[in-house]
């Protein structure tokens, strides 16, 4: 199954996320959450992107991405789920913008983190609708030297893609998972808050007066 991620871009490929690492032979779909409910013996591993804990395994990370595998697998297994629900479907581009701006740092690209604090701007402070994000990433085009680096973030999320998972795949639960990435996505954004006027200044520059009425106050309301 292939999960909608960044679209490519005009001289640039974003398509390397688009593939779950559930597709792997060693990950299959038909996995349900339940099964992967550590037992209190089983050694846990955090990831280093987000500080998810989770299940050590012996899977190997299939992407160039700042995290552990089991946090890569987290996120296969809610895009999964969301997929199975037409209401679920509005909120995967904010899923995968809070999952970036999660994991900053080598050897994730930065594009993608780039890409992915935009999109929490666009979605959470001026309001713009998936589809209207996924333009405006499309109209980025590839990062230039002027860029601001976002390769450190200024702090960590208390809340992490394990968190969507317990409460919406992990519970069977459609409004669980609907709320939980809310709370999430707001506060992934939050904890940017430090960083609110370079991705707002990225934008402006990118798109002089487009989206100066977004009000970047790091409040991550809730989506419509």
């Amino acid at each position: 199954m292939i999960t909608p991620g960044l679209h490519d871009h005009a001289g640039g490929t974003t398509g390397w996320i688009d593939r779950v690492a559930m597709e792997r032979e060693d990950r299959p779909v038909t996995d349900s959450p339940e099964t992967d409910v550590p037992a209190p013996d089983v050694p846990m591993r955090a990831c280093q992107g987000c500080g998810a804990l989770l299940a050590r395994t012996t899977w190997a990370l299939d992407r160039d991405l700042h995290a552990s595998p089991e946090c890569w697998h987290a996120y296969g297994q809610v895009t999964t789920f969301a997929t199975q629900y037409p209401e679920l479907v509005a909120l995967h581009q904010v899923t995968l913008d809070a999952y970036g701006a999660q994991h900053p740092g080598s050897p994730t690209p930065p594009i993608f983190v780039a890409y992915s604090l935009a999109g929490l701007y666009l979605a959470l402070d001026v309001k713009l609708d998936p589809p209207a994000v996924r333009t405006v990433h499309q109209r980025m085009g590839k990062p230039q030297s002027w860029w601001p680096d976002f390769s450190t973030p200024p702090a960590r999320s208390a809340l992490t893609i394990a968190d969507v998972l317990r409460e919406g795949a992990g519970a069977d639960s459609v409004a669980g998972h609907a709320a939980a990435v809310q709370r999430w996505s707001g506060d992934v954004w939050l904890s940017w808050a430090p960083r609110h006027d370079d991705v707002a200044g990225l934008l402006d520059r990118l798109f002089p007066g487009e989206f100066t009425d977004g009000d970047v106050d790091g409040s991550g309301d809730d989506l419509a």
